[in-house]
């Protein structure tokens, strides 16, 4: 795709450059398209349940799903707990952290990596 050659003139140039933009702009718009297709979504609520992926997990667990066993370890921020998931009785480590001393000892960025 060749440009056309600015003429002489600021004015000139800025209106090329706005060109190349929105040139960049509209391919970076076309890989955008092909390489992450949109999600086709589904309008009718009937629909969805046809559809639903049974695989996916239902709901998010929350403390009161687990049974706490035995305390396995303490550190700094909290404890790391033995637990028993209700639904299927596995074991679990589940580590329990107290937000207001990590934000107080100003750890946040360390203990988020």
């Amino acid at each position: 795709m060749k440009s056309p050659q600015p003429k002489e003139g600021k004015g000139k140039k800025v209106e090329l450059a706005d060109r190349n933009k929105e040139d960049i702009k509209k391919s970076l718009a076309n890989v955008i398209k092909v390489y992450y297709p949109q999600k086709k979504t589904c309008l009718d609520t009937s629909m969805t349940e046809i559809t639903k992926d049974t695989t996916q997990k239902e709901d998010k667990m929350i403390r009161n799903d687990f049974h706490f066993l035995e305390v396995i370890g303490e550190g700094g921020y909290g404890k790391v707990w033995k637990v028993e998931l209700s639904r299927t009785k596995k074991m679990y480590a589940m580590k329990e952290m107290s937000k207001a001393l990590i934000v107080m000892k100003k750890s946040v960025d360390n203990v988020l990596n």
